[in-house]
């Protein structure tokens, strides 16, 4: 079978390029992924996991750009983003707000963020007599016998 017409993910080579190449731009211009899975899947009419590995390839391919223009490629645009945010930190110009996020983005490339957990707590008071003797629930019981 020839190079060109090999099927890869519901599409061929040159479409799966395409896919990738519009998930690479989508993540320069700052979409987050949950953004680009909905986008590209719903265009392309592919499911979000085949997004997941267009976003995988596309991050190489951009990681590969930079060790072109740089010579590094990840450990060096890793190195020179902790020097600006640095930078940024150390300046007495920066305002503090600005140094906090700075701040925030080194702990994230660094790997020191935490997870967050996110607990949501309802404080109701439900009448159940009066919730299970309406007439939708009255007609929903009526339907299962």
């Amino acid at each position: 079978m020839a190079e060109q017409t090999r099927k890869h993910a519901k599409g061929t080579r040159k479409e799966l390029e395409e896919r990738i190449s519009i998930t690479a731009d989508m993540l320069s211009r700052g979409f987050r992924d949950g953004q680009i899975k909905k986008r590209v899947a719903a265009f392309y009419g592919c499911s979000p996991r085949s997004v997941e590995r267009y976003l995988r390839r596309a991050r190489e391919m951009l990681c590969d750009e930079l060790a072109g223009v740089d010579g590094g490629g990840r450990d060096i645009h890793r190195a020179q983003s902790l020097d600006f945010y640095r930078s940024v930190m150390r300046s007495d110009d920066t305002p503090t707000p600005l140094k906090l996020k700075a701040a925030e983005r080194v702990d994230k490339i660094l790997g020191l963020e935490q997870p967050v957990m996110v607990h949501q707590e309802v404080n109701a008071t439900i009448n159940l007599v009066d919730m299970l003797n309406n007439d939708r629930v009255r007609e929903l019981r009526n339907s299962l016998n």
